[in-house]
């Protein structure tokens, strides 16, 4: 069975089933509903343990089961594509209800439900059980420790996800969410801070190697229902639509307001200030600004931006290859 007709057949089975399909010469794609969140899983036909489980969230809210399943595929088909169908790849698939908080970047109203579904901890239980599936259907032990990536939205779940649970993270990879880079510091609530956090591992956190790019014209894309706070008050503005700080169902607009205070209103200034804060701190991180390209496709008073996609894929995979060097003595050809 050919990766065209497991797109389609998994668009139309029943999520409840736990079905395993092969792709021919390349290896195994699984459909999972466990206890805690259904995911799509492939594993290559050649695996050793000298590789290491790359996880991404489905990215937006969506109304319609067909499309959340859409979304899934998505970074489930890019992983396998960067890749090369060499490595395994986990989409963890975050649920979207109405009238609930946004889960797919874990914001900060989603643990203050009358019955949280805690997403995070659903996440953590989903990477083991995919790292105990490998094991069982190929025989081969990875590294407990993944890498993790993401754009915009799921890039934004991968950021906060890493406060919750740094000792499940080698690697992050994060492409346009740079301008809202979490800071380990309770002076700012979470999700922009640690602040509020019940507990925080900031030994496991320093271990992660974190890679950030964002393109030169991430800001041209203007939104009209973002929030802002003037003499104290919140009010609506006009603010880039892909920097989180104003988005208030993602970001209490208090909380963005303070952390701009502290690293900057301009976007590209703000992504340097945190960044050399992370290095002082003595944390392995990089940011990588992609010359000439925008968050997306999109046309701006007239003007054609060109979206980061395709461009992110050798920084992906530049990152990964650095990650599994201490598993692995020669890189893949």
């Amino acid at each position: 069975m050919r990766v065209n007709d497991i797109i389609n057949e998994i668009k139309n089975m029943d999520i409840k089933e736990d079905p395993i399909r092969e792709i021919d010469d390349i290896g195994t794609v699984l459909v999972v509903k466990d206890k805690d969140l259904p995911y799509l899983m492939f594993i290559p036909k050649d695996l050793d343990n000298k590789e290491r489980l790359a996880v991404e969230v489905n990215n937006l809210e969506v109304d319609s089961r067909s499309e959340l399943l859409n979304q899934a595929i998505s970074p489930l088909l890019k992983g396998m594509h960067i890749f090369k169908f060499q490595t395994p790849v986990l989409v963890p698939i975050i649920p979207s209800k109405e009238n609930k908080p946004y889960y797919q970047q874990l914001s900060r109203d989603s643990f203050y439900e009358e019955n949280p579904l805690h997403i995070e901890e659903r996440v953590s239980n989903v990477i083991k059980d995919g790292l105990k599936k490998i094991e069982t259907l190929k025989n081969v032990k990875l590294d407990d420790k993944v890498f993790m990536m993401g754009y915009s939205s799921s890039g934004v779940f991968a950021q906060r996800y890493a406060l919750f649970h740094p000792e499940q993270i080698d690697t992050l990879v994060v492409g346009g969410a740079s301008g809202s880079i979490p800071v380990p510091s309770s002076k700012i609530e979470y999700p922009l801070g640690i602040g509020g956090l019940p507990s925080f591992d900031s030994d496991s956190y320093s271990k992660i190697r974190f890679r950030y790019y964002v393109g030169e014209h991430e800001t041209v894309n203007p939104a009209y229902d973002r929030h802002d706070v003037v003499d104290g008050k919140v009010v609506e503005a006009i603010r880039p639509m892909h920097d989180m700080t104003y988005f208030d169902r993602s970001v209490n607009p208090h909380t963005g307001k303070i952390y701009r205070d502290y690293f900057g209103e301009d976007y590209f200034k703000r992504v340097d200030k945190v960044v050399n804060l992370y290095k002082e701190l003595g944390l392995d991180i990089e940011s990588t600004i992609v010359k000439g390209k925008a968050h997306k496709n999109v046309n701006v008073d007239g003007v054609f931006y060109e979206g980061v996609k395709n461009r992110e894929d050798p920084i992906i995979d530049n990152a990964y290859q650095e990650s599994i060097a201490s598993l692995k003595n020669e890189k893949r050809i």
